[in-house]
């Protein structure tokens, strides 16, 4: 956040394009260049709960794009439904959470798919991925992930969910990897869900949630995913 910007967690809103409602620039705002992208400050104009970060990471196609993205919280749907998101102001939104199991499968929270959210989403020319994983998923990816098949499985699971709900991808967001092994693991699921989205739907996105510091991230094998990922949601 660039000079006077408040954090997200001190904004009762958060996040909008850089429109007219914007103050006039001050001293010390500047832009936070990531990768090839371009992190900007904003006037906070809107809350969607959990809406975490807005992130900006070139695509594997390698072409720089801002995103706007929200996490949409399935918990609180009833205090703040689908008709009170502000679309326009988002190119994204991550619904969470589907939780993978030791077997390869997938369960989901309350009221996932939102099947409305996802309408109304996709009128205003706005994505929507399931977010997989969430805070003390790092056992359940660790046994889910350890072999092939069980990958497979996963991967596949993933695929029917987006088929079935016209979701537009998927949120890997594994917290975290703790070791080699593990991120050996991550990094075969990435690849082998790539190739299988290449087979079905090309346009299917891969995002990844990952921590912002180098000690939370050191088990992320970022030059291998990078190849694979559409962009990474750094929290």
């Amino acid at each position: 956040y660039g000079g006077t910007a408040r954090p997200p967690w001190q904004s009762r809103p958060f996040l909008s394009p850089l429109h007219s409602n914007w103050k006039k620039k001050k001293p010390g705002k500047k832009k936070i260049s990531i990768f090839s992208g371009t992190f900007h400050t904003f006037r906070p104009a809107f809350w969607i709960p959990a809406l975490l970060f807005s992130i900006f990471m070139c695509s594997i196609a390698g072409m720089a794009q801002n995103r706007i993205v929200g996490y949409y919280a399935s918990w609180n749907s009833v205090s703040f439904p689908y008709d009170k998101i502000e679309y326009p102001n988002l190119t994204d939104i991550i619904v969470a959470f589907g939780y993978p199991d030791s077997n390869g499968g997938i369960s989901y929270d309350t009221g996932i798919p939102f099947p409305q959210l996802v309408k109304s989403a996709h009128a205003a020319g706005v994505k929507v991925l399931i977010s997989l994983g969430g805070a003390g998923s790092g056992a359940a990816f660790s046994i889910a992930t350890n072999d092939s098949a069980k990958r497979a499985d996963l991967i596949a699971g993933v695929v029917r969910f987006l088929q079935t709900n016209d979701y537009d991808g998927v949120d890997v967001d594994w917290e975290t990897p703790s070791n080699s092994t593990e991120t050996a693991q991550l990094t075969s699921l990435i690849r082998e869900m790539r190739a299988a989205f290449e087979k079905i739907d090309s346009s299917w996105l891969i995002t990844m949630a990952i921590p912002a510091t180098a000690y939370g991230g050191q088990h992320f094998d970022i030059r291998n995913l990078v190849n694979n990922v559409n962009w990474f949601n750094v929290m």
